[in-house]
């Protein structure tokens, strides 16, 4: 008996493994227009492949960690080009500064938004603190390490990130600040 209860054991070990090991997606998004889609899947620690569908034909895929499966990316009606919007960002650290200017927070600095192109080169970059105005800033849900300014997402009240009708992302940060970040194809 003491021997199959190991056998088990070792067997539910190996099962919990292998079931951790199994590729993650993330949110598959649709273009405004409904002709493309965008998904990013990451196989293993630091290997991913990103993948713009039409229909079920994959029209281009870069094989790079863009981004996390939870941060969210979206596509425009050409296929072209893609937002990737990081959904819960990392917090640099805070820089001690020896001039008497107030100086804004390290993560209004923090890069929340990047418009790519299909080989992966960032065409724009877009910082919390050009997205969120100063009398926002305390809207922002802090954690440990991580922060949290988007509504719709992770636990925060309000609309989810989409694509409008003009082929833009639109979003509302926290504070409901709306913004429009077009493709610009």
């Amino acid at each position: 008996m003491r021997g199959t209860s190991f056998a088990f054991l070792i067997c539910s070990s190996l099962v919990a493994a292998s079931a951790s090991a199994e590729p993650k997606q993330g949110k598959e998004q649709a273009s405004a227009d409904g002709s493309y889609s965008i998904r990013l899947t990451q196989l293993s620690e630091g290997a991913c492949t990103l993948e713009v569908r039409k229909g079920s034909q994959v029209v281009w895929s870069l094989e790079r960690c863009l981004g996390t499966v939870d941060d969210l990316f979206f596509v425009s009606n050409s296929g072209e080009r893609f937002w990737l919007l990081r959904t819960i960002p990392q917090k640099p650290p805070e820089k001690r500064s020896k001039s008497k200017k107030p100086r804004p927070p390290a993560w209004t600095l923090t890069e929340v938004a990047v418009l790519y192109d299909r080989e992966g080169n960032a065409l724009e970059r877009k910082q919390l603190g050009e997205l969120l105005p100063a009398r926002l800033r305390e809207e922002v849900r802090h954690l440990e390490r991580h922060f949290k300014w988007m509504e719709g997402v992770l636990g925060v009240p309000g609309k989810m990130p989409r694509v409008n009708d003009l082929n833009q992302v639109e979003l509302e940060t926290v504070g409901t600040k709306s913004v429009k970040l077009p493709f610009r194809d």
